[in-house]
């Protein structure tokens, strides 16, 4: 059994919650530690929370083991409105509830993107970067000033603005000032070096940011641009004000973001060091509970990134031929597990052909995950998710149909908002949708939400109209040459031809380029030439089409009547690519 001493354990992050005790009947009989949550002892904890809560409590707290002292998430909405996440105990028949207020957390969310926002399209060059001094992100002013492109710039120091005329006791003036935690700032004027060599006065504004433990995580900076040290003087004031109150805002929410995420790994920690005291069959479900975390998290941060992208206006699609149908077949396949986990089965209606499509191809494959994820968020146990693949003459549609309740009519435009989310109880950030309606409308794509007929569940239709993107005339080579050895010879060879070239390193990565780019010429290095790329090979033969070519190539001579050509090493460069390009 777990000691006393251990039961401490699973009370993580319990100074942020209300703690209730709750007997059988659900009657709060003690309040331990009710924080700012408005519960009475000897009330019924019922009354407090709307009915779809009731019902997750009832059948939450009914499942909880009899025997071990076992614990579960649950995520409720009070009859005001406000959403709660809660941890529900159980030991010698007594329940525990933790509880937490996630309003403040979702108005959190709502001021980082307002500040961020700021920050981006702030008409003052600003840049953050992470305790060592690496920038991290910054705003199109700083490109637009120094220079620079995005890549140059993300990941470097700030040294790469440094003209080396300042003299090095400024420098020394602001690491002393920025380090020290009873300032945590500097101001000052320096001569920095543009990408072209221009040399520009900047006034520069930094500000150290702090962990609640007063540890340093990063630094934000502005700089003034000071072509004429009189506007600089006039202007000092209301620009410092406002970079001020950015600052602050920004340290604000900072720090209460990087405690939601420390608080999903202390919950992965928490799982890991129970398993210890758990018996060998639950250990493998604390595992599981542990990952799931784990890629929420990470899923988390992906959306996060991909949200950052588009704010900033850098996130240009990538266009390139693929077969959209293809494409949703392997994203179905990738995320089966997840509806395996809810016995929720997923059918796809194909009434067209794999056509291929102009789009980017990353970006489609977002969308694609977003949406099957979502449908497997909101569909029941045991219910099926529908997809219907339907192709005319002109659009393709997909259909993405889950077995849920509905989105109500009052909220349905709001459904693609940013941080937005239908159901409180439902885990995620609002994030996903937001992704889905951007990168479709970057491809000159639609969506479109409704409800099911017979109301049991919502419907996402994507719409692809096939020349809704420029025309593609360039022919597509792939080329298999784990050794590297051809690569770049043939790479210069296809780049005189405006040939687009995908160059791959395993048999998984060249599957995937024939079934989504169904590519022109296939060019394989036959020294590395085993059963598997035989069987592939095979495939090939039996599906590509006439202006599909099969070109193996070693350093010597050979045969082989499975390839359309085979070239020895000396024979590449003469051989007459014309025959195989288009035009």
């Amino acid at each position: 059994m777990i000691q006393k001493g251990d039961i401490n354990l699973l009370f993580f992050e319990c100074a942020t919650y209300g703690q209730l005790l709750i007997d059988e009947n659900y009657n709060i009989f003690r309040i331990t530690d009710k924080g700012d949550l408005a519960f009475i002892q000897d009330t019924n904890i019922l009354d407090y929370f709307d009915d779809d809560s009731c019902r997750s409590l009832i059948e939450a707290m009914d499942k909880l083991d009899e025997e071990y002292i076992s614990f579960k998430n649950i995520y409720l909405t009070g009859k005001n409105g406000i959403p709660f996440e809660g941890v529900i105990l159980k030991h010698n028949n007594i329940f525990r509830l933790f509880i937490k207020d996630l309003s403040k957390n979702v108005e959190a969310w709502q001021k980082l993107m307002f500040f961020y926002r700021n920050f981006i399209n702030n008409p003052n060059p600003m840049f953050i970067t992470d305790m060592h001094g690496i920038i991290l992100d910054a705003n199109k002013a700083l490109y637009d000033l120094y220079g620079y492109t995005v890549e140059e710039v993300i990941g470097s120091k700030p040294s790469i603005f440094k003209s080396f005329r300042q003299a090095p006791s400024e420098y020394k003036r602001m690491w002393d000032s920025l380090l020290n935690k009873d300032i945590g700032q500097y101001r000052g004027n320096i001569f920095n070096r543009k990408k072209d060599g221009t040399e520009v006065f900047v006034n520069v504004f930094v500000n150290t940011v702090f962990d609640y433990r007063k540890n340093i995580i990063g630094f934000i900076a502005t700089h003034f641009e000071s072509t004429h040290q009189k506007n600089i003087e006039q202007k000092a004031i209301i620009r410092d004000q406002e970079a001020n109150i950015l600052h602050r805002e920004l340290l604000n929410i900072i720090s209460i973001v990087s405690h939601d995420i420390k608080g999903q790994i202390n919950g992965i920690i928490n799982y890991l060091e129970i398993m210890g005291f758990k018996e060998p069959e639950k250990q493998k479900e604390y595992l599981e509970k542990a990952k799931n975390i784990a890629l929420s998290l990470n899923r988390f941060v992906s959306d996060t990134l991909s949200i950052s992208r588009i704010e900033r206006g850098i996130n240009k699609p990538n266009f390139s031929r693929c077969h959209i149908l293809g494409l949703l077949k392997e994203c179905i396949s990738n995320l089966s597990i997840n509806a395996v986990r809810k016995n929720i089965k997923i059918i796809l209606n194909e009434n067209g052909t794999n056509y291929p499509v102009i789009c980017d191809i990353i970006k489609t494959e977002e969308i694609f995950n977003n949406l099957i994820e979502n449908a497997i968020k909101y569909t029941e146990e045991g219910k099926e998710i529908i997809i219907n693949f339907t192709e005319t003459d002109e659009l393709i549609e997909i259909d993405f149909i889950d077995s849920g309740k509905g989105i109500d009519e009052k909220i349905r435009g709001k459904i693609f908002d940013l941080f937005f989310v239908a159901d409180s109880r439902k885990e995620g950030y609002g994030l996903g949708l937001y992704i889905v309606k951007s990168y479709a409308d970057l491809q000159n794509w639609e969506i479109e939400v409704s409800n099911r007929a017979d109301a049991t569940g919502a419907v996402f239709k994507l719409k692809i109209k096939k020349d809704s993107n420029k025309s593609f005339d360039s022919s597509i080579a792939v080329i298999y040459d784990p050794s590297m050895e051809y690569i770049s010879r043939l790479d210069n060879l296809f780049r005189e031809k405006n040939v687009i070239t995908y160059k791959v390193k395993n048999i998984y990565e060249l599957e995937r380029v024939f079934n989504l780019e169904n590519p022109e010429i296939i060019m394989i290095n036959y020294e590395l030439f085993d059963d598997k790329l035989r069987s592939f090979v095979n495939h090939v033969n039996g599906k590509k089409k006439k202006e599909n070519y099969l070109i193996g190539f070693s350093e010597n001579k050979f045969a082989d009547s499975a390839f359309d050509f085979c070239l020895s090493a000396d024979e590449l460069d003469k051989f007459d690519f014309n025959r195989v390009f288009k035009g």
